[in-house]
């Protein structure tokens, strides 16, 4: 999970709540190319305070929460 320390780090600076970012977004902030397979990554990022609300494929987006 060492290739996504850079986009965690980014979430727990900038979303206070909800954070939406594009695939282009995810893959400048820490250089991993995103697809659906991103779901199986759904635990690490729950480890670490924050849930993968919702992929969407068609707009190359995905909704971040942060779990209170």
């Amino acid at each position: 999970m060492q290739d996504y320390i850079k986009l965690l780090k980014y979430l727990e600076s900038q979303c206070l709540g909800t954070e939406v970012l594009t695939f282009d977004e995810i893959y400048n902030i820490c250089g991993v190319k995103i697809d659906h397979t991103f779901i199986d990554k759904k635990p690490y990022f729950e480890r670490n305070g924050f849930d993968v609300t919702h992929i969407n494929l068609s707009k190359r987006t995905v909704l971040f929460s942060r779990i209170p």
